[in-house]
């Protein structure tokens, strides 16, 4: 049987002790039909909790698409703030796009 997530947010934390006080999100997904609801901003403030309670953890970052402009919005409604922009961060179907670079400080 074949299980597909409908709403879901990856989170990592950095390892090497010079770099463990910042994590990662990595991916968040909410299901078009989800969409409208409330529900990534509600996984995402809870991700921030729950990683504003890791030892040591100062900052989360992330990136984002940057014509993207929803999630750039809730990602700064959340208090993240750009701090800079990589061209040519991912290709998809012969396509580069640019990724908005963006940090959470606790």
């Amino acid at each position: 049987m074949k299980m597909l997530l409908s709403v879901w947010i990856g989170f990592v934390r950095e390892h090497k002790k010079k770099l463990n006080h910042k994590g990662t999100i990595w991916g968040t997904y909410v299901a078009q039909e989800f969409r409208g609801q409330g529900i990534g901003r509600k996984l995402l403030e809870e991700t921030l909790l729950r990683a504003s309670k890791l030892d040591g953890l100062s900052q989360v970052n992330l990136g984002v698409i940057t014509n993207n402009a929803a999630a750039k919005s809730l990602y700064e409604s959340c208090g993240f703030r750009s701090y800079g922009v990589e061209k040519n961060a991912m290709k998809y179907d012969g396509k580069y796009l640019d990724e908005n670079l963006m940090t959470y400080h606790f």
